[in-house]
């Protein structure tokens, strides 16, 4: 029934972050199978094999981007705290 369900939280702002960053692992390469790597294909099972092995790198690659993306904007937090710093304590000059 619909009233069984568990309703999940909804992460926002810092609960959402940390749980980005932990979902988040190194994945090393990644890549998707090119068709003109594959061959002559010769049956429909053939094709879905290869259809989950690059729908698992685009898995993988996002999840990547998104981990750059993290990293990126640690790095513009740090930047917007020293930015208003500057403004609340301009520089004195003679």
């Amino acid at each position: 029934m619909r009233g069984d369900k568990k309703k999940s939280n909804k992460l926002v702002g810092q609960e959402l972050h940390h749980y980005l960053v932990e979902s988040c692992v190194a994945l090393g390469d990644v890549s998707c199978p090119k068709l003109n790597e594959v061959g002559v294909i010769t049956s429909l099972s053939t094709i879905k094999n290869y259809l989950v092995s690059g729908y698992e790198g685009l898995k993988k690659s996002n999840c990547a981007a998104l981990a750059v993306s993290i990293d990126y904007g640690d790095w513009l937090n740090v930047a917007r705290e020293f930015k208003n710093r500057e403004v609340a304590q301009p520089l004195k000059t003679m």
